[in-house]
């Protein structure tokens, strides 16, 4: 079963130096079921059907704020939900994930209409018989969002035709089941092949939700730490306390169990300290 990172640093040794890999989880900024039958379907809940019999036509519809990581090249990019209703007598759903084609959100767009979306599937997805966590790889459509190949709407999982329902969990439930976009991404190589000139930090995106990206700099090896406090000077957590040698570098803030507010994030480097704010919105 899939579960969600607080925050994780790999760092991997390649001939050409240090390559460092970092892993953010993104919670939906809008999901819901669209549903032209109009069942009655919890606002915690995600429906797909396309069962003429028993009148069910749900589509899922779910969008990821991006915007802090467009032009971004990504190792890998997993949309996690957690399917814990299958219809009794029938184990799978066969669906297909397509990109939305018009802007909408959860609060506006009315239940009863489905959203218009591309001509060609992006992935055909089996949940099998199995409950719990599904792992699914939508790196080639988040990718294309990224390199804005196509405007970021969302995606659809439409249940292929005659396909019984599966429910999974929205981003409004409250069991720590909320679906999530696992998004992987490596320093590039000229990076990895150069020295910064001078000491730098930054947290992007801020303000967020869920998790925030802090990258640093180090022109010479240092000791380093990285420290986040809140407004009355609370040591929330400390990210970063090792001797690092000269490079770029990233590391990840899982913000998802502390309130919304302003943060500091403390980085001394030898020598060297800076604070600056990020923004927690829930």
């Amino acid at each position: 079963m899939a579960t969600k990172n607080l925050f994780y640093v790999l760092v991997a040794v390649m001939i050409c130096g240090f390559v460092t890999a970092y892993a953010i989880d993104i919670e939906p900024s809008d999901d819901m079921t669209t549903d032209p039958d109009q069942h009655n379907i919890p606002t915690s809940e995600l429906w797909t059907a396309d069962f003429d019999f028993a009148g069910h036509h749900e589509r899922i519809n779910i969008r990821f704020d991006l915007d802090a990581y467009i032009g971004q090249q990504i190792d890998s990019a997993y949309l996690n939900i957690y399917r814990f209703f299958r219809c009794p007598n029938h184990y799978y759903t066969i669906t297909s994930f397509y990109h939305i084609t018009q802007a909408w959100d959860e609060s506006t767009w009315p239940q009863n209409v489905h959203s218009p979306h591309g001509t060609s599937p992006w992935l055909i997805y089996n949940f099998g018989p199995d409950l719990g966590w599904y792992r699914i790889d939508i790196t080639p459509l988040v990718q294309a969002w990224l390199d804005s190949e196509i405007e970021n709407y969302g995606f659809v999982i439409q249940a292929q035709y005659g396909e019984k329902f599966s429910k999974f969990y929205s981003k409004e439930a409250s069991n720590d089941m909320q679906p999530y976009l696992e998004l992987s991404v490596s320093t590039s190589i000229d990076e990895i092949n150069s020295i910064p000139d001078d000491f730098m930090i930054k947290a992007f995106p801020s303000p967020f939700n869920v998790s925030t990206s802090i990258q640093y700099n180090l022109p010479k090896t240092s000791d380093v730490t990285i420290d986040i406090f809140d407004l009355l000077g609370r040591n929330v957590v400390t990210l970063v306390n090792e001797k690092q040698p000269a490079g770029y570098y990233h590391v990840v803030w899982e913000a998802k169990n502390y309130p919304s507010g302003i943060y500091l994030y403390k980085f001394k480097a030898d020598n060297h300290i800076e604070t600056n704010k990020v923004l927690l919105l829930r």
